[in-house]
């Protein structure tokens, strides 16, 4: 079962989803639920990709599904920092099977092309197609 909703408090997008998983062997859905801001679901590659980014930082991450469970592939620390008179979006990227960081700095908030930053797109269509 999957559950969109907008956050009621915070400076980012705040789009978000809540998914309780359906347990086939006794046929229930899971009583915890699992809570993902901004998700984009890519459904091909078993992955979801999942950020929160307010007024001075964030995260994101992006897990695969491993059965009833999730793996996290990827994950991004944001830190909006100031440097002299420049504001700064520093994000350090892990990739849990290399094991590699990678730090960036820019002048705007902003996340690889796969998280679709500021560009929700609800999984429940209101509109039929």
């Amino acid at each position: 079962m999957l559950i969109e909703y907008y956050g009621s408090s915070g400076t980012g997008f705040k789009h978000a989803a809540s998914i309780y998983l359906f347990n086939s062997r006794n046929g229930r859905f899971s009583t915890v639920a699992i809570n993902l801001p901004n998700p984009t679901f890519y459904r091909e590659q078993q992955i979801i990709t999942a950020y929160y980014i307010g007024l001075g930082g964030g995260y994101a991450f992006t897990p695969q599904w491993k059965g009833m469970m999730l793996d996290t592939l990827e994950t991004i620390a944001v830190d909006i920092r100031s440097e002299g008179d420049q504001l700064l979006c520093v994000s350090e990227t892990g990739n849990r099977a290399t094991g590699k960081v990678t730090t960036r700095k820019k002048d705007a908030a902003g996340l690889p092309p796969a998280y679709r930053y500021a560009r929700y797109a609800p999984v429940i269509s209101r509109t039929p197609n």
